[in-house]
This record gives C-alpha cells, sequence and structure tokens, in this order.
C-alpha cells in the first residue's frame, strides 16, 4: 500500500500570483525564495518550509495559513485574459522568427 504524504496544495498562493500578474520567477526574485522550491511547490512535488511560506506571506500581506487550499474560482483566470496571454506569447514567437 503507497502511504506518501499528501502535499498541501497551494492554489491560494497561485491566486495571489494571477491577482497581481507574478510569475515564480517573480515572487522568488521579490521575496529570496528559490524558484524551483516556488514551482515545485505549485506543482504539488514539494512541501515549502515555514521560513519560506513566511517570506512569502509576509510579502502578499497574508498569513501563512491564507497560502493552502485549492484556487477559488473567483479567482481563477478568465478565458479572456488566458486568451489575450496566449495572443502575448503569439506576437512575441512571431518577433522572434519562430
Amino acid at each position: 500500500m503507497n502511504r506518501r504524504k499528501r502535499k498541501p496544495e497551494f492554489g491560494a498562493l497561485k491566486a495571489l500570483m494571477v491577482a497581481r500578474g507574478l510569475s515564480s520567477y517573480q515572487v522568488s526574485h521579490l521575496t529570496g525564495v528559490p524558484r524551483p522550491t516556488i514551482s515545485k511547490s505549485l506543482n504539488g512535488h514539494y512541501n515549502m518550509r515555514p521560513a519560506s511560506l513566511r517570506k512569502i506571506a509576509r510579502y502578499f500581506g497574508v498569513s501563512v495559513e491564507a497560502l493552502y487550499g485549492p484556487m477559488p474560482m473567483a479567482d481563477a483566470p478568465s478565458t479572456e485574459r488566458i486568451a489575450a496571454a496566449l495572443e502575448r506569447i503569439a506576437t512575441v514567437l512571431e518577433r522572434r522568427g519562430k
């Protein structure tokens, strides 16, 4: 029987990042938490250490507990926002000749 410990869900952190238009790279730069730590935690592959959680919570002005949990549906990116982001990506790729 597989008894792997379930990793916490950081959808609420992702919602904060989306709301402010921040990437994991930008949050890393602003908080001092390594980008791989943030990315792996968001993807459920890593348990973030308390010190890292405190740094991120302090930056966003929320409690550590507020970073846990699923992304609220109201904060999920809309279809229009996703389409606009894809258009921006396509424009950048066209400019690069790819």
